[in-house]
């Protein structure tokens, strides 16, 4: 089952929402500010412009060990089209050591890169396996 995401990216110097112009300048790195047409908060540098958060629908197997590369390679893409990631976990109810890891090893790699991972709508025995490995400490849940 894929992993689906609401992530956008435009044209360079436009939303990728509404189409409407975005100033783009080459003395900054990096920002966010709202769409001036549509208000969708984007992310602005100088090789493009993007949504500025995205949310990722993980499906129950997928941390149950299947498709847990697929996943970690779609996380890391998703990375580079949004500065931070939301994983709406709410039909997962188990995660395998290979999906911890995963979620452990991916989450380092978008922090490092300047972004952030949010985990959203966990099931209580996740939340509660969270807590026992310690992870509540690394991520944010929603």
């Amino acid at each position: 089952m894929p992993i689906s995401s609401s992530s956008l990216r435009g044209r360079l110097g436009e939303c990728p929402v509404c189409g409407g112009k975005v100033e783009l300048s080459r003395s900054v790195t990096y920002r966010e500010e709202p769409c001036g047409a549509c208000d969708t908060m984007l992310w602005i540098r100088a090789g493009g412009v993007g949504v500025a958060r995205s949310v990722i629908e993980v499906p129950l197997e997928v941390l149950a060990g299947r498709d847990v590369d697929h996943m970690e390679r779609r996380l890391l893409k998703s990375s580079l089209e949004s500065r931070v990631l939301i994983l709406d976990l709410r039909q997962v109810g188990f995660i395998c050591a290979e999906g911890w890891a995963v979620l452990a090893r991916t989450r380092r790699q978008i922090v490092a890169g300047g972004g952030d991972l949010h985990l959203h709508a966990l099931m209580p025995e996740v939340s509660r396996a969270f807590e026992a490995l310690r992870l509540d400490r690394e991520f944010e849940l929603v």
